[in-house]
């Protein structure tokens, strides 16, 4: 009974931001005690913060919960190299999976104008970004999570347990130190995993700061990726380490990358 009370809590304080433990009790019907067992449970793994007698998500939490389209706007630049990075990765005839995610859509408005490629994807952005262009879309049916703008459920999984893809492009929320890739809802988690099955290649997309926290739902291990495309600075010294003992390729897509061209010539 205690996962489900904590899984109350952590939804509730996504719909309603703060929370009281006496506004807790009540809707849970249980104790003071056990409310505050339950918050002290939840604080110690950092996935809530406690402050003058109510409880909220953390910063980074909270970042994650954001509107689509205030997340769709923010870090806009470290999007753009990313995704200019991953379009170059692309090639015409592809079939790719992307990820419902702002990063990822910025991926399909590279792509826009680019040679006709097959894309399987849970958004409901990408599709309408796409509407104009020459590129075949598959849209994942299921249950609507409408912060993200995207499709979760059996139907989505099942979808993705049926295709087969050259790469699919993954979006995160937060990584642990050990690179799992984890998010901060369980039905996100599993259509995550369900794309990663049905790719030959894994690349994972987002900014910088999505490697310094985590999130409670691994839906990706180490040795599942391919290729990780990020921002600078340098990332943390534990996930570096992983990234070398896996032969994981890093590009720091804000860095200058090298002419192919010019290398071969």
């Amino acid at each position: 009974m205690g996962n489900t009370r904590s899984q109350y809590i952590l939804s509730a304080l996504r719909d309603r931001g703060t929370l009281t433990v006496a506004e807790l009790s009540e809707q849970l019907g249980v104790s003071l005690v056990t409310i505050r067992k339950d918050v002290r449970a939840l604080a110690a793994q950092n996935l809530i913060v406690r402050q003058h007698g109510k409880i909220s998500l953390p910063i980074a939490t909270q970042q994650s919960y954001l509107p689509f389209h205030i997340r769709s706007i923010s870090q806009i630049d470290d999007k753009k190299c990313i995704a200019q990075v991953a379009a170059s990765m692309i090639d015409p005839d592809d079939t790719i999976i992307l990820d419902a995610g702002t990063t990822t859509l910025a991926i399909a408005m590279e792509i826009r104008g680019r040679p006709p490629v097959n894309i399987a994807t849970n958004s409901i952005s990408i599709p309408y970004t796409l509407s104009d262009s020459d590129h075949l879309i598959s849209v994942a049916g299921g249950q609507m999570l409408n912060h993200s703008l995207c499709t979760i459920g059996a139907d989505a999984e099942h979808f993705f347990r049926s295709i087969q893809a050259e790469k699919a492009f993954i979006g995160l929320s937060g990584v642990w130190d050990n690179l799992s890739l984890t998010t901060g809802l369980k039905a996100e988690a599993a259509v995550k995993g369900a794309m990663i099955a049905a790719a030959r290649r894994v690349i994972v997309v987002a900014a910088n700061q999505k490697f310094y926290h985590s999130q409670m739902f691994n839906f990706c291990d180490a040795d599942k990726i391919d290729t990780i495309i990020t921002t600078g600075p340098a990332l943390p010294e534990s996930i570096l380490e992983q990234i070398e003992r896996r032969h994981i390729k890093l590009i720091y897509a804000d860095a200058e990358q090298p002419d192919p061209a010019k290398a071969s010539g």
